[in-house]
């Protein structure tokens, strides 16, 4: 089986890029379509050259004509959430941050007799974005009490609002179509051959690939910071008589680039791996997603990859993680409800990796949170996702958070897992790993929550790595509201040893 796998990985690690579906189009005259959108039960006139597609969840309705984009999203407001408290979060990202986004004209509506809002912003062209729209308009239109429309406009130059009022206004509701999601049907990590990369990957990257994500088993890593200046982790490690092949380094524009080359020769010398996690934050009151994309930041995204291709050391990439939690400043609610900026994010970084030579030695992993924040259609996971060519791996990602803060409570490995698993398993033909994770000690008991986890890790046998995250969460007033350390209590470290050693 392993020299299958083996041959299999020299022609290819992943599969197909995602799908989309055009929509069915009707000729009105010489200039303008009708589009019919059974998905959402609508239909809307266009001009004739327009392109009309949705993605693969039905979620998102993507259209280009000429130097716009117009993307359209249906979202239920009936449960627990207002037309108003949908705008209005909406545009907290954009009205926060009025340092990059300038907003030119902001009206209550009416389109048709119906309640709607409209805003107009802008930001600096980005000069690593061919053809960079960065005129926007939002329109939000409440077509019923459940149902709200929300047309996220942009182009490369100014918008005519007359020209996108009038397409919005020619909104029509149709009967609507119960389509079943477009899944991954019959996959198997073991035999499918589209899970082998395009990409010319180093021979050391393609063994750790097959060892840990190709076989059997799930594979243990552990997050402790600057793993490599203290003995932390290997002193609990030899306790648990357990290697932890896999260590997380976050790095950001505020860490030296030294620290990767520091954790890559500590992963080299010790038969460990390094899971890389990039960042970028805000900053002084500014997104640096943005000043990353207009090219401040080339050198050091350079010098990153140089240093992982100098090491030739397998190495997996999490290039901006979560991107669909707001609290990320890549998420499209910080860009201007704009996902296609974390995609230009993740092209740019992917590319410069290239150019270097180092992703010979890098297993990439795609990594949203496992739910949505907020749970928007256009904040989405799946409006995230790169080109299917360039990531290896699906990263899974949901706490045990306790209850130290309002609104959050204790949840067990199956609440949180069950449902992602099952809906990752529809949406991805890659391996499955938990790039982060672990359970708080504030809210339950931990030391039966770390048991019955391992009790229950079988039932996901797609997931092949699972890396804890042994750290602190602090409060405002940098007291310890999530304590998630592998050693806190110590009984846990004994359940550790109990399952993994000898594996």
């Amino acid at each position: 089986m392993r020299k299958i796998l083996l041959s299999l990985l020299l022609a290819s690690l992943i599969f197909t890029c995602g799908f989309t579906k055009d929509l069915e189009s009707k000729a009105i005259n010489a200039n303008k379509k009708l589009i019919l959108n059974p998905y959402d039960g609508y239909s809307i006139e266009l001009p004739k050259d327009a392109k009309a597609s949705v993605n693969e969840n039905y979620y998102k309705t993507n259209i280009d004509y000429g130097n716009t984009n117009i993307k359209i999203y249906m979202q239920d407001i009936s449960k627990k959430l207002s037309y108003q408290e949908y705008r209005n979060y909406s545009l907290l990202g954009i009205k926060n941050n009025q340092n990059d986004h300038k907003i030119t004209g902001e009206q209550a509506i009416k389109v048709n007799g119906k309640e709607g809002y409209k805003i107009s912003y802008e930001r600096r062209k980005l000069s690593k974005i061919e053809n960079d729209k960065n005129y926007y308009q939002a329109i939000f239109l409440k077509v019923s009490d459940s149902n709200c429309l929300s047309f996220i406009v942009k182009s490369s130059e100014p918008i005519k609002d007359q020209e996108i009022l009038n397409i919005v206004k020619t909104y029509k509701p149709i009967k609507k179509k119960t389509q079943a999601i477009n899944k991954v049907e019959n996959f198997n990590i073991y035999e499918n051959e589209s899970l082998v990369s395009k990409r010319d990957i180093s021979d050391e990257s393609k063994k750790v690939y097959v060892d840990t994500f190709l076989t059997e088993g799930t594979k243990w890593g552990v997050f402790v910071n600057s793993f490599w200046n203290n003995v932390y982790e290997q002193n609990f490690s030899n306790h648990i008589g357990y290697n932890f092949k896999y260590m997380i380094l976050y790095h950001d524009f505020n860490q030296p680039n030294y620290n990767i080359s520091m954790a890559l020769d500590y992963c080299k010398n010790r038969n460990k791996y390094l899971e890389l996690t990039f960042q970028t934050n805000m900053k002084d009151g500014k997104n640096e997603t943005y000043d990353l994309l207009d090219g401040k930041y080339e050198d050091i995204i350079r010098d990153m990859a140089k240093k992982v291709a100098e090491k030739k050391h397998t190495t997996i990439f999490r290039i901006a993680n979560e991107m669909n939690g707001d609290w990320c400043a890549y998420s499209c609610y910080n860009t201007g409800l704009d996902a296609d900026i974390y995609l230009a994010m993740y092209d740019y970084i992917y590319n410069i990796f290239e150019e270097e030579g180092a992703n010979k030695y890098i297993l990439y992993v795609f990594n949203p949170n496992g739910r949505n924040f907020p749970n928007f259609k256009y904040n989405d996971e799946s409006v995230y996702r790169p080109d299917s060519q360039r990531y290896d791996l699906l990263g899974l990602t949901l706490y045990n958070t306790g209850n130290y803060y309002e609104g959050e409570k204790w949840e067990s490995f199956e609440e949180l897992y069950d449902d992602l698993y099952k809906r990752s398993l529809d949406n991805y033909d890659k391996p499955f790993m938990i790039t982060e994770f672990a359970c708080s000690t504030i809210g339950g008991d931990k030391t039966s929550w770390v048991k019955d986890m391992f009790e229950k890790m079988p039932k996901y046998p797609r997931i092949k790595l699972a890396i804890w995250f042994s750290g602190v969460d602090l409060d405002k007033d940098n007291n310890p509201a999530r304590t998630y350390k592998i050693d806190d209590p110590k009984e846990i470290l004994d359940i550790f040893k109990l399952y993994l050693q000898g594996k």
